[in-house]
């Protein structure tokens, strides 16, 4: 986590010590790594979380580009039967109407999700419009209102020229949980194996820890560059007694960006 500058002196830090500092460290930049076995866990969590939000933009973006031509479509060319209501599935934040009409001399189905205006006055309706095409009765639609970029944005109809887009949105939101922890593994695990292969090694004492909501604690940490300018850091590890003293890897360029040593998801291979 980076780190934050401060103006505190620190008098009981010893950069010359190098008690906390394992061996492996004074070797040549960039040192080589290698994965632990939860390394290669989370790196196979990045394309694969990155993949299924790919996936689901996708898949909502072409659905909402077919309803976008199907609405076209019923517009130009849709005839009109009474449906009937078979159920209403209640939900927290919309209804969706379920129904059958009767289309070429077949039975066909669909559903609805139901506009946030007409959610409490439709409930109870045995019989329900329905506009479809003749030549694909599968394209329909309640012709009782239009569709809605949201099912709660208000009608009418003249105000409202895109279709109902609340199903295609939720896939667009789960793109968004698939893709923020893939982005944020990745971004993690890079920031890390920089830190590992290019960063100074230098000794920081632990100033305050607390408890975390998951388990564990939140450690924080102060050290002090060669220029004596005094940094702080913190992670989610084990308890430590405040005035321990820890390993810490820096970018000596920006020394915000720090953690301390050992990690979990990488080694280091000593030459």
């Amino acid at each position: 986590m980076p780190g934050r500058e401060t103006s505190e002196v620190i008098t009981d830090i010893d950069l010359t010590a190098s008690a906390t500092i394992p061996s492996e460290l004074a070797g040549p930049l960039p040192r080589r790594l290698k994965a632990t076995g939860t390394g290669v866990y989370l790196a196979l969590l990045v394309p694969t979380f990155l993949a299924l939000a790919v996936a689901a933009a996708l898949w909502g973006g072409i659905n909402a580009a077919r309803q976008i031509l199907h609405k076209a479509e019923l517009r130009r060319g849709g005839s009109e039967a009474v449906g009937e209501v078979t159920r209403t599935r209640r939900g927290k934040l919309s209804d969706t109407v379920y129904y059958v009409f009767a289309a070429n001399g077949v039975s066909v189905t669909g559903k609805a999700e139901v506009p946030g205006t007409l959610r409490y006055s439709l409930r109870g309706s045995n019989s329900l419009p329905i506009s479809y095409l003749p030549a694909n009765p599968d394209v329909n639609h309640p012709a009782a209102w239009e569709w809605s970029l949201i099912y709660w944005l208000p009608q009418p109809s003249d105000l409202i020229s895109l279709p109902d887009f609340s199903s295609e949105l939720q896939w667009i939101f789960g793109s968004l949980i698939f893709g923020a922890p893939g982005l944020a593994f990745f971004l993690g695990l890079r920031q890390e194996r920089k830190l590992l292969a290019e960063g100074a090694p230098t000794t920081a004492v632990i100033t305050k820890y607390s408890r975390e909501t998951r388990g564990g604690f939140l450690v924080e940490y102060e050290f002090r560059t060669e220029e004596g300018r005094v940094i702080s850091g913190s992670c989610s590890d084990s308890l430590k007694e405040v005035g321990a003293r820890v390993c810490v890897l820096f970018l000596t360029r920006n020394p915000r960006r720090n953690m301390t040593y050992p990690s979990s998801n990488y080694r280091v291979v000593q030459y």
